[in-house]
């Protein structure tokens, strides 16, 4: 899984009361992981299958993200209709080769999703406090015993 391009949902934060939802809203199981890293755009104009973050924004539920994420995201959101300050960037920093490669349509379609998420973000921040929204630590600020596992240090 790579650990840096999702994060966990579900579950409750310190300030917040929990409670079991209904049955059909429930999530059984181990931790479920939502993956923000759309590495597929770099292959499909379409958003990845099977992902909580696909589809009708309104509708997705999940509002719980690391500051540092949404921060991150913000600085390169779209503010007009065909700016994109992504591609932009990502022009300063590759080589025009790569344009051989992977199409400049590749590169719109992945402004249009960091925007969707950026709004995402936006609609819990309306909804919920910011403690709530930003309730996830920063990667590097957690523990995570799998993780350490890997690693070679003591």
């Amino acid at each position: 899984m790579g650990g840096h391009n999702n994060f966990v949902y579900g579950g409750c934060s310190a300030k917040t009361e929990c409670a079991l939802g209904k049955p059909g809203e429930r999530q059984y199981g181990l931790a479920k992981y939502a993956y923000l890293d759309h590495g597929s755009s770099f292959y499909s104009h379409n958003e990845p299958a099977n992902n909580p973050f696909s589809g009708d924004s309104s509708n997705i539920r999940i509002c719980r993200f690391r500051r540092s994420t949404y921060e991150n995201l913000k600085r390169y959101e779209s503010r007009t209709e065909n700016s994109y300050p992504l591609l932009k960037e990502t022009e300063k920093m590759i080589d025009n080769g790569v344009y051989r490669v992977i199409y400049d349509s590749v590169f719109r379609k992945t402004q249009i999703r960091l925007n969707k998420v950026v709004s995402i973000v936006e609609n819990c921040l309306a909804k919920f406090p910011d403690e709530e929204v930003f309730s996830i630590p920063d990667y590097d600020k957690v523990r995570i015993a799998e993780e350490d596992a890997t690693l070679d240090d003591d």
